[in-house]
């Protein structure tokens, strides 16, 4: 009897385990789509100042 709560109690960690891991990838997988948009973004935003006001130090 000790065995088998022992065995529920290992088993319901590990999920656990694989939820959070599951959880913390989700977080990279988003946090690296966020910032490649925030980089399209600011080159989006370099080439429209560069286009409107033609500064010289924008080479």
């Amino acid at each position: 009897m000790v065995n088998i709560s022992n065995l529920l109690c290992m088993s319901s960690k590990f999920a656990l385990c694989i939820k959070l891991d599951q959880f913390s990838h989700s977080l990279a997988k988003n946090f690296i789509s966020h910032k490649v948009m925030f980089i399209f973004f600011i080159c989006v935003a370099y080439i429209v100042v560069k286009r409107l006001f033609n500064f010289k130090f924008f080479v």
